[in-house]
C-alpha cells in the first residue's frame, strides 16, 4: 500500500478500516453490517471541508470517489474492498448467505432435500 495512506491503514487490531462521513447513509449501513457480523473497524472521517487532503489520497490510491471506502485488514496486507455494496457481498459470501438454500428460491432446494 502506498506510503500516503499507510498511517491511516494502521488498523490497531481492527478487522476493517473505513473512510466515511458522518452523514452518509451507506457508511451507516456498512458499520451496521460489520456490527451484525461481529467484526471490528476503525473509522476515518473524510469530510471534504475538513480533511480534503485525506479524501484526495484515498481517491488517488483506490479510484473510489464515494464513501464509504472499505479496507479489509484481516490479511497480511490491507485489501481494498470497495464501498458498502462490495462489503455486503463479501460478508454474505463469508457467512454463507449466498448458498442456494438461502436465496429467493431457496424453498425449491429445501423441498428436494
Amino acid at each position: 500500500m502506498a506510503e500516503n495512506l499507510a498511517s491511516q491503514l494502521q488498523g490497531g487490531g481492527a478487522d476493517f478500516v473505513l473512510f466515511s462521513t458522518m452523514t452518509c447513509p451507506f457508511c451507516s449501513a456498512a458499520k451496521k453490517a460489520l456490527k451484525q457480523h461481529g467484526w471490528s473497524w476503525k473509522e476515518h472521517d473524510v469530510n471534504i471541508s475538513r480533511t480534503r487532503g485525506l479524501y484526495s489520497r484515498v481517491v488517488a490510491q483506490t479510484g473510489h470517489r464515494t464513501v464509504p471506502v472499505v479496507f479489509d485488514m484481516r490479511g497480511d496486507e490491507p485489501t481494498f474492498i470497495g464501498g458498502s455494496g462490495e462489503l455486503n457481498s463479501l460478508l454474505k459470501r463469508e457467512s454463507g448467505h449466498t448458498s442456494p438454500g438461502r436465496s429467493l428460491f431457496g424453498f425449491l432446494f429445501r423441498a428436494n432435500t
